[in-house]
């Protein structure tokens, strides 16, 4: 059906007035009885309501005597109205039906199921006694004849107006077929005609109206069709033409001819570009014309129109010259002329502009010419450039004979200078052929490198590779890749190339090896790969170098990190981990199967080995600790349940091996450079016991005797002991490396040692504590720059760290202003680990405990700074050892993310420590 009405316009204008007018009926009916609806059932309502209201006064006296009789009567009275079908009355104090009466339709129904319908209203009055409402009388109101009367009067209204649409409908639709069918049939007719080729319909072009207008732009392009036509007649004749020619000057002049007579105009010209930018004069028609001496013999690029349009690259049609200012070839006696320039283009590029001139009013040129035009000025430039190019092709042939001897002469020397180089070259260079064989013109150098002549024409890549430490598989490879390449694009070459071996070694017969270096490259054809050029290098006297520089210059890195601390320390370095290493192999020795127990020992020492290792720098002992960590790390999580001590005595070795490898270069290539490592009496300390003698000058002045005893005393008492600064020195300076690691910024580090000195028996466990306790803070507590913006801290961390004395303790307080404690990550994994039952509740200070507790760790993310699960469990160990200890102590209340801020507090035994004064 929608295709039927879309085929025709006046079937789509019908059918849009049709539905506009259904759609309008449609809506004044919904309207109309609408509004008589409302109006009716408004009616009815008030009518109910005032039924309502004369009942409560009827029934006021008899329900007040009890009459049933009467309220009977007047129930009978009100029911003789057929819009009301039941009524009753209701008691108000104790809700108690006095009277009810239904019609008999409705006797089935409760008095409640009526009010629930939606057909009937209800309607209810209160029957007041003295100012007191003593009951109330509840009438329902039937809609079925309001309902009924609508129903009536939309019948009658829709039956109207469908009558009415098909009347309408019909008038429309003859209208429509007479007024606008008829036309645009002629009209078709036309089209039909012109499209079978009859330029000659005629086309009633009379009407007025819009249908007129269509008339007449078929006309128009009927008589467009026929310009057309005959233009593309006249071009074809002159491209035929300008064909046969091979002269320049008489191509020039056809092309103004048929343009001279197809514009009517007197006389033309063209203007050709030459090298220096300037249009000169080159052709003009008709030859004998005696005003040709007037032409201008030139004009520059922004000279007169012809400048302008070689500029442009656009036709210029100038109705009268005499309006154009400055106008180039006018002269006083001259009549007004019209002028038409087209520009002569090579795609793009200006070649020259035909010039056109005729007696104002003469000339035709209209903007259906313009094509016409350029097809010309094209079809001249491109006769012009045959013609050049014929030119050219001769002189070309004129001296071929002669360029091919020198040709022939300049390859025999290319040649010449070839061979020579493949002669003296100190590289093996081959090609590969068709077939896989290496072709018969090779570098005399490669038979040095192979030490064989017999070459050409063997198969490549037996010659190459047999006996080498090429596999079967990748030689396998490697042929199909040749294979694939040679005869074929480009293209197979980079596909291709990454499974040539660029690098291998080859033994020869007397047992010696040589590594060689191969670059391949493809000799390209007409864009396919004829052969495979290959170039062999020996490089074995260069691998050599390399491994021994590579050598020597991990001896030096070493050396370098060994100078970059105390030799004390490095002493105590080697020591200490050679005891952890000897502690780990006696565990791994005596343990039958997994023990998560000795896992953590062995785990723990490695950690502390490894943090130490980084503190100072020592990075190639470093990376081979880490590896036996991580395994450690592996059989603890579960990650493999199987133990095998031959594997982890290996790793131990490595482990072991690259710290002699420190310890060798230390003894080797240092321990000239050393004064020993015995602990040496400070020179400012000698000096102090000095000055406090000599203050002595009077024995009997005892304040100044017991001042100066004071003062050797306090210089004797810091023998053998160091400031914290020192003990810290090393872990303070590996800082700035874990800051960068950890993308964060420099802490400000703030140490307090209120003038407490440390004995040197308890330095070492110093330093792996605050190793672990700065990796902590760093990792843990330290947040990076954007999240303490964002929490209003400034960019930069602080660390602190202070020293007091009790009568029997040493104590440092070590914390930082991080994030703090993480309670609720630590409580979870508490209950992961069924350490904490779900319901089991528990302090702060209890969860912090856990912490010490060995495998639990809050970080997210395992990183080479720490996120193992190992550190205060390794800390506490490690004080334990020692008659230390350390707890945690809150410094504020816990925040909305679960963390709370927090210091350590480590506690040794007072005799590690000496007071000193000034």
């Amino acid at each position: 059906m929608g295709s039927f009405i879309s085929k025709s316009i006046v079937r789509v204008f019908n059918s849009v007035v049709f539905v506009c007018l259904v759609l309008g009926l449609a809506a004044f009916t919904v309207v109309i009885g609408w509004y008589n609806y409302d109006i009716t059932i408004g009616d009815l309502k008030s009518k109910a309501a005032n039924t309502s209201d004369l009942a409560s006064l009827s029934l006021k006296e008899p329900l007040w005597n009890y009459d049933a009789s009467t309220i009977a009567d007047i129930f009978s009275a009100i029911l003789l109205d057929r819009d009301f079908v039941a009524i009753r009355v209701v008691l108000t104090k104790d809700n108690k039906v006095v009277a009810e009466k239904k019609r008999d339709n409705l006797a089935s129904m409760s008095f409640a199921e009526i009010q629930a319908n939606p057909l009937f209203i209800n309607n209810t009055a209160t029957i007041k006694r003295e100012n007191e409402t003593i009951a109330r009388v509840q009438i329902v109101t039937s809609t079925h004849k309001v309902r009924e009367t609508i129903r009536t009067t939309a019948l009658l209204i829709s039956a109207f107006t469908l009558g009415f649409i098909a009347v309408i409908s019909s008038v429309i639709w003859i209208l429509g077929g007479r007024i606008v069918q008829r036309p645009i049939d002629a009209l078709r007719k036309s089209a039909d005609h012109l499209a079978n080729g009859n330029l000659n319909e005629n086309i009633d072009t009379s009407r007025q109206d819009e249908l007129g207008s269509l008339a007449v732009s078929f006309d128009r392009m009927r008589n467009a069709i026929r310009k057309k036509l005959a233009d593309l007649s006249i071009l074809n004749s002159t491209g035929e033409k300008l064909a046969g020619i091979h002269n320049q000057v008489d191509a020039l002049e056809t092309a103004i001819k048929v343009m001279s007579e197809q514009t009517q105009v007197e006389r033309g010209s063209i203007y050709l570009l030459d090298r220096n930018k300037n249009l000169n004069l080159n052709a003009y028609y008709p030859k004998l014309d005696d005003k040709v001496a007037q032409f201008p013999k030139s004009f520059r690029l922004d000279e007169g129109i012809a400048g302008q349009v070689a500029s442009t690259g656009k036709v210029v049609f100038v109705p009268d010259v005499t309006q154009v200012p400055g106008y180039v070839g006018l002269t006083a006696n001259d009549k007004p002329q019209a002028l038409l320039c087209v520009p002569m283009m090579d795609d793009q590029n200006v070649f020259g502009v035909m010039n056109f001139i005729g007696e104002v009013g003469k000339v035709a040129f209209s903007p259906e010419d313009e094509g016409f035009a350029l097809t010309i000025a094209r079809m001249t430039v491109i006769t012009i450039k045959n013609i050049q190019m014929l030119d050219v092709i001769e002189q070309h042939n004129r001296t071929l004979e002669e360029k091919i001897l020198e040709r022939t002469a300049e390859l025999r020397q290319k040649t010449n200078d070839v061979n020579n180089m493949l002669q003296n070259m100190r590289q093996g260079i081959f090609t590969i052929v068709a077939g896989g064989v290496i072709h018969h013109e090779h570098s005399a150098f490669l038979g040095e490198i192979f030490e064989t002549l017999d070459i050409a024409r063997k198969p490549a890549l037996s010659f190459l590779f047999d006996n080498s430490s090429i596999g079967a598989d990748e030689l396998s490879q490697m042929d199909a890749a040749l294979d694939a390449m040679v005869g074929e694009d480009a293209v197979m070459f980079e596909f291709n190339s990454h499974l040539l071996s660029s690098e291998y070694t080859k033994t020869f017969a007397d047992g010696r090896n040589k590594i060689l270096a191969l670059d391949w490259n493809p000799v390209l054809a007409d864009d396919l790969i004829d052969k495979v050029m290959v170039t062999v290098r020996d490089v074995t006297e260069l691998k050599i170098l390399q491994m021994e520089t590579e050598k020597q210059k991990v001896e030096l890195d070493i050396i370098g990190q060994i100078l970059a601390i105390s030799q004390k320390k490095f002493v105590e370095f080697i020591e200490t981990s050679y005891e952890f290493l000897d502690e780990n192999k006696a565990l791994i020795e005596k343990t039958v199967g997994v023990d998560k127990d000795v896992v953590a020992v062995l785990f723990r020492n490695m950690h502390t080995i490894k943090g130490n290792a980084r503190t100072y720098g020592l990075t190639h002992i470093t990376d081979q600790v880490h590896k036996a960590e991580t395994t450690y790390s592996h059989i603890r999580s579960g990650e493999n349940d199987e133990w095998r001590p031959e594997v982890l005595l290996h790793e131990l070795q490595l482990a072991r091996t690259s710290i002699e490898r420190y310890e060798n270069v230390f003894k080797q290539k240092l321990a000239g450079f050393s004064a020993g490592d015995g602990d040496f009496l400070d020179r400012s300390i000698i000096d102090r016991i000095v000055h406090a003698v000599e203050e002595v000058t009077d024995l009997s002045q005892v304040a100044e005797l017991q001042n100066s005893f004071r003062i050797i005393k306090s210089s004797i008492s810091i023998i053998g002991t160091e400031s914290i600064d020192d003990v810290l020195k090393g872990i303070i300076n590996g800082v700035p490396s874990m800051a960068r690691e950890l993308n964060k910024e420099l802490p400000d580090i703030l140490i307090k040692d209120n003038s407490i000195r440390l004995r040197k028996e308890v330095v070492p466990l110093l330093r792996n504590v605050f190793m672990h306790g700065f990796r902590n803070s760093m990792d843990h507590g330290l947040e990076s720059a954007e999240q303490r913006v964002a929490h209003g801290k400034s960019p930069q961390g602080h660390i602190f760290l202070e020293m007091s004395m009790t009568p029997d303790e040493l104590l440092f307080a070590f914390g930082d202003d991080g994030k703090g404690l993480a309670l609720d990550r630590i409580y979870r994994k508490a209950l992961e680990a069924g350490q904490l039952l779900p319901d089991q509740a528990v302090a702060d200070e209890q969860i912090a405990q856990f912490i010490f507790h060995s495998g639990l760790s809050t970080a997210e993310v395992v990183t080479s700074v720490s996120g193992r699960g190992v550190g205060m469990d390794a800390i506490k160990k490690f004080l334990r050892k020692h008659d230390g200890d350390i707890r945690i102590e809150f410094t504020g209340e816990r925040n909305a993310d679960g963390f709370r801020p927090f210091r350590q507090v480590i506690a040794l035994p007072v005799k590690h420590a000496v007071h000193t004064t000034t």
